[in-house]
């Protein structure tokens, strides 16, 4: 009996998500989703998602300006930016880098718990901020 009501109260929670995604082709049609700032006006295919308990944020895009920077954060190692609190199945494995992947980005911290990725040609970009 107690397995079945374990079963049960699976099923029933699985359905719900706490952890919408969003698919957009450019700045524009993201932008009523976006109130944080982080992300460049330039930006096209853009895939985000966000916990709305914990407001945990991932996001991935490509930048298409080479001049754009992530001009509020600063540098830091491939090591030391956390993995991110959100896990979605389009997130690229070697971010944050790790020790079983060669890593291809540039890391920023921007603040406690926000962190960029960026590819060094600035064309691709991935952004998370942690909950804590």
């Amino acid at each position: 009996m107690k397995r079945i009501i374990i079963i049960l109260v699976f099923s029933l929670t699985s359905g719900c998500s706490e952890t919408p995604e969003t698919k957009a082709q450019n700045y524009e049609q993201v932008l009523p989703l976006i109130t944080a700032g982080w992300l460049p006006k330039s930006a096209t295919s853009i895939r985000e998602a966000h916990n709305i308990d914990t407001n945990s944020v991932v996001a991935s895009f490509n930048v298409n300006d080479r001049s754009w920077a992530a001009t509020e954060c600063e540098r830091i190692g491939p090591f030391d930016a956390p993995q991110p609190d959100l896990r979605v199945n389009w997130w690229p494995g070697d971010v944050p880098a790790n020790q079983f992947s060669t890593y291809r980005h540039v890391f920023y911290r921007c603040s406690s718990k926000a962190y960029f990725a960026i590819t060094p040609d600035g064309e691709e970009a991935n952004y998370w901020s942690n909950s804590q």
